[in-house]
């Protein structure tokens, strides 16, 4: 591993070093984004923190807004393939106005989407993140009801990251062996982790469409069209439906959000046991790598992740 210096900067660093940069070439980038729609983008903002790509609000000539996320990866190739899947059955999600994956109008992939006006749900009151929550929770459920055919991350022409559920499972917990796994788990502690994603009866062979980041801070109420719509799916969309409650749950399962979310996904038919039992695994393994990936950019918040995941760990 190269040690982090301004000539050759870790992975991370060059990432954030890319964000910047496009940041700062906004006024030049936009114009080319906006130029075969022939729209004349005239005011632009950033409109939301995000470590995979630059978004913003961009108002043209007749005030009208738009959207626009650019990436310095591929993993908007992700974002794309899911919006599409959603919005064909009927998720509610922005409307996609156009894309390039090419890199040749601009040297990176972007996305240009409808503007939403609306309310986060990160900023309702306990009452209406319940009601909001359990309505998201229904509309989970139908999303589950799409069938993909791979697992982890959709890449270039149909691919997938991941040939199967456990491959997922074993990079999702990969971080498990970074120094600050070890300063948070003992190795025992560690070694029933990884022994989660072994588990044989965590194994699916079906997957189905997943968001893969359930959070308030990803749905917004939109007043003007009376429905809630879904935000930035995360990297896993396809796999076990179980995950997307699994990371619903990470903060409280006691919580107004969780509980409104599983109220609704459990409306006309209960988890079966078996999906309780992945859940439950499922959730240790979302406390567990989040703790880490906190521990890793020092943020006091792992303790809490942390401390829950070594109670769960306790109980196994």
């Amino acid at each position: 591993m190269h040690p982090e210096t301004s000539m050759r900067p870790t992975p991370k660093r060059f990432h954030e070093n890319t964000l910047a940069k496009i940041t700062a070439e906004l006024d030049t980038l936009l114009p080319k984004i906006f130029l075969d729609a022939k729209i004349t983008p005239l005011k632009h903002r950033p409109v939301k923190d995000t470590k995979r790509s630059v978004c913003i609000s961009v108002t043209d000539q007749t005030s009208k807004k738009y959207f626009v996320k650019i990436c310095p990866d591929n993993s908007i190739m992700t974002e794309i393939f899911w919006r599409e899947k959603a919005h064909k059955n009927n998720i509610p999600t922005p409307g996609t106005i156009f894309a390039d994956t090419s890199r040749k109008k601009i040297p990176y992939m972007f996305e240009v989407l409808e503007f939403i006006e609306g309310t986060n749900l990160r900023f309702t009151s306990s009452v209406f993140e319940y009601v909001f929550a359990k309505l998201i929770g229904a509309k989970l459920k139908k999303l589950h009801c799409i069938q993909v055919n791979g697992f982890g991350n959709a890449c270039n022409e149909g691919q997938w990251n991941c040939k199967t559920w456990r491959e997922v499972l074993e990079k999702h917990m990969d971080c498990s062996t970074r120094n600050a796994a070890r300063e948070i788990f003992t190795a025992d502690e560690r070694e029933k982790l990884h022994k989660c994603t072994r588990d044989k009866r965590m194994i699916i062979t079906h997957p189905k469409l997943l968001h893969g980041d359930i959070n308030a801070g990803n749905f917004i109420y939109s007043e003007k069209r009376g429905e809630i719509l879904f935000l930035d799916p995360g990297y896993t969309i396809g796999g076990d439906p179980m995950l997307d409650l699994a990371y619903a749950s990470k903060h409280s399962t006691e919580g107004s959000f969780f509980r409104g979310v599983k109220d609704g996904y459990e409306t006309e038919v209960p988890l079966t046991d078996e999906e309780n039992y992945r859940f439950e695994k499922l959730r240790l393994l979302c406390l567990a790598s989040t703790a880490v990936g906190l521990y890793h950019k020092k943020d006091r918040q792992y303790r809490e992740f942390g401390k829950s995941a070594k109670e769960m760990l306790r109980l196994l």
